[in-house]
């Protein structure tokens, strides 16, 4: 762990939300499987590859908070990489309209 980071406070809600952007392997499976055991999670699928704009607006569309941690499957932002910069590249304060 990164000595700025802090472990999120025990009273903060946090989903988990996923969105599958038309993968043809066993990704739209495994996180309906997922989302149908935690409560936590949320699984959405696009009806075709729409790429990771169209995913990131997805996912601020479907989550319920005020602020998302964008992270891609391929780790395109490492979260272990140790820079900050890298991490908090995509951090978006959007709120809800």
């Amino acid at each position: 762990m990164l000595e700025s980071e802090k472990p999120a406070p025990n009273d903060m809600k946090m989903e988990l939300v996923i969105v599958n952007d038309a993968s043809t392997d066993r990704t739209a499976e495994v996180i309906h499987h997922l989302s149908a055991k935690h409560n936590e999670i949320k699984a959405f699928d696009q009806p075709v590859n729409m790429g990771k704009g169209a995913a990131i607006r997805r996912a601020v569309q479907e989550m319920t908070g005020d602020y998302a941690i964008i992270q891609d499957a391929d780790l395109e932002y490492a979260p272990q990489s140790g820079n900050p910069d890298l991490t908090i590249h995509e951090i978006l304060s959007v709120g809800k309209k």
